[in-house]
């Protein structure tokens, strides 16, 4: 099989199409895994209870965000909106890697003692976000307008 493409970027266009529908499909799989195991609990409300369901959910939702978008070409891949979706993927991939280390008993007790923290640090964050804020309307308030770009 001998494939001439015009043009080098036709290639990557091509590979990127492939690599996104393969993906596509695999969260597909995902997606209707998590649809089963959210039926098949005995109460629907049950499901959104632990944290590990609503990551896996969102990642599969994400990653047909992405995909969509990436195929469709209704975005451009190195927007704003494409970049934030792929910083949440990598993100829900990071606490989908925590999870798994649980497996391992010395990562275990590191992995539990973390979600304590972060249980602990809650409260602490809720009102550190509202001073942030509050100091981010005094700055905006307080500074003249200027049109130059950050």
């Amino acid at each position: 099989m001998n494939i001439k493409l015009n043009d080098e970027n036709q290639l990557v266009h091509l590979l990127n199409f492939i690599s996104t529908g393969i993906c596509s499909l695999i969260a597909l799989k995902f997606l209707i895994y998590e649809f089963k195991q959210m039926w098949s609990s005995t109460k629907f409300s049950s499901y959104f209870e632990d944290l590990w369901n609503i990551n896996d959910l969102s990642l599969c939702i994400l990653l047909f965000i992405y995909s969509a978008f990436s195929i469709g070409s209704y975005v451009e891949l190195q927007s704003t909106a494409m970049k934030s979706v792929k910083c949440l993927i990598v993100l829900t991939l990071f606490v989908k890697t925590i999870f798994y280390l649980r497996i391992f008993e010395t990562f275990s007790f590191l992995v539990d003692m973390l979600l304590n923290v972060l249980k602990e640090l809650k409260s602490f964050m809720i009102f550190f976000m509202i001073v942030i804020f509050a100091f981010s309307c005094l700055i905006l308030v307080l500074l003249p307008e200027s049109s130059a770009d950050y």
